[in-house]
């Protein structure tokens, strides 16, 4: 992955393939105003390194914690930013820039006309709508907010100091069933079977790990174990198939429906990293899996295609984190 030379002192020209693209959050380091977005075309293979500052000819901010695709547009939770940057899919020219919010960290699509933006300092929900700049309404919550998923009417939202994990009902906005969990819940996801998987943090004396729930009668159906200490299983991800789940804790590991044991494959074995940041592509069956090395340098992001087996290298920006593909 190479970036052209002189690229903020010349115009750049995205080549957007829709379905062949990846965007990939960096985060930069925390206070240092340096988080970025990498764009890769998977079909040209152009990559743009910085694609929001040379864009837009200014910084993106501090903290680059999620992205959300929303009315064809990419969503930039920009964290300790305390904002959100809206870009064009079609040429990633802001549209606008969502201010007023504490501490937010993922947004949540409900339909065309609203989505969630959860939040670790605010203690509630931001409600935004499709025009608006600011939030415009929110939903009391009783802990810190993190990663959400939709099911039918249902938003499931993950508590990072709360050993559950909370339903708001999306047609009115109210907060009303909390599911208990072993342990505080690092994770969330939602498979096109139907389940809810939640991975949950060491308790006590309650082990760490992985769960499943049905969103139909919010009752856990399956619960993984770790015996391994300081277990923190984080970055969930879904097959396209919606059968088998990946997560991270030192490398990246696969539970598939149906599976009796807890896993203990390592799909990056053989390759030793500071593992931080992981996605899959659904298309290529792939896995990237970012190296953040020791946080000041460019991450190395390891690609894993599970077909095929073979494994592929390439460089990103600060502290890369999340990878979204379309």
């Amino acid at each position: 992955m190479s970036c052209s030379e002189d690229e903020g002192t010349k115009p750049v020209e995205l080549e957007i393939s829709k379905g062949n693209m990846v965007l990939i959050c960096n985060e930069g380091n925390f206070r240092w105003g340096n988080a970025s977005v990498g764009l890769l075309n998977l079909k040209s293979n152009v990559w743009v390194e910085n694609a929001f500052q040379s864009i837009n000819k200014r910084a993106l901010g501090d903290v680059l914690q999620s992205a959300s695709f929303w009315n064809n547009a990419w969503y930039l939770v920009v964290n300790n930013s305390s904002k959100i940057e809206a870009v064009s899919s079609e040429d990633f020219v802001v549209q606008k820039t969502i201010t007023g919010l504490l501490s937010p960290r993922f947004l949540l699509p409900i339909n065309n006309n609203k989505a969630y933006v959860s939040d670790i300092y605010a203690r509630k929900i931001w409600i935004l709508n499709q025009t608006s700049t600011s939030a415009v309404g929110s939903i009391s919550f009783p802990g810190s907010s993190e990663e959400m998923v939709l099911y039918q009417n249902e938003a499931w939202i993950s508590c990072r100091n709360k050993a559950k994990v909370f339903v708001v009902n999306t047609a009115t906005d109210q907060l009303t069933d909390s599911i208990s969990i072993p342990g505080n819940c690092t994770s969330i996801a939602s498979s096109g079977n139907g389940k809810i998987w939640l991975g949950f943090e060491a308790n006590g004396d309650k082990k760490a790990g992985i769960l499943s729930i049905n969103p139909i009668s919010k009752l856990v159906e399956k619960v993984y174990y770790s015996n391994e200490s300081n277990f923190y299983p984080s970055r969930f991800q879904m097959s396209a198939t919606g059968d088998s789940l990946f997560f991270m804790h030192n490398g990246v590991f696969m539970i598939q429906a149906g599976d009796s044991d807890f896993p203990t494959k390592n799909l990056a074995e053989g390759y030793a990293g500071n593992w931080y940041g992981m996605g899959f592509d659904p298309k290529r069956s792939e896995i990237y899996l970012s190296d953040a090395k020791d946080f000041m340098q460019k991450s190395r992001i390891l690609i894993i295609n599970l077909k095929s087996g073979l494994k592929t290298e390439r460089t990103a920006g600060i502290i890369s984190s999340r990878f979204y593909f379309w």
